[in-house]
């Protein structure tokens, strides 16, 4: 059976400690961000698949955005690719504004309709 040992450690030790540990795992293991089982970042055409698995949504949503035209591909014989570049383009097209951005751009708008008046 193990002992367990108690100690008293003040609290700013204690969150080194646990710095310390979390930057070591950290440095350990590179971080993946989404659904990375393969690097697209070297392809420039990805094919249905390897493009909804980069969007993370269905084969059949991705389809479904090609009948409806809203994302560009093309189209080889009955093989459809996608630009890397057209997919992150399809999701920034989506960035809502913030407040403050949209009464930004609207600023100039509002002044060249008041001076008209």
């Amino acid at each position: 059976m193990e002992s367990i040992v108690l100690l008293s450690i003040p609290q700013n030790e204690l969150e080194l400690l646990i710095e310390r540990s979390v930057r070591n795992v950290i440095q350990e293991r590179p971080l993946k961000v989404g659904n990375q089982k393969d690097d697209f970042s070297n392809k420039e055409y990805l094919s249905l698949s390897q493009a909804s698995s980069f969007l993370n949504m269905s084969n059949a949503s991705l389809y479904k955005l090609n009948s409806e035209n809203r994302i560009k591909y093309a189209k080889r014989g009955k093989r459809v690719y996608y630009r890397r570049e057209d997919l992150i383009a399809y999701v920034e097209s989506g960035i809502i504004l913030t407040r403050e951005e949209q009464l930004k751009a609207l600023t100039p708008k509002l002044i060249k309709r008041n001076s008209r008046s």
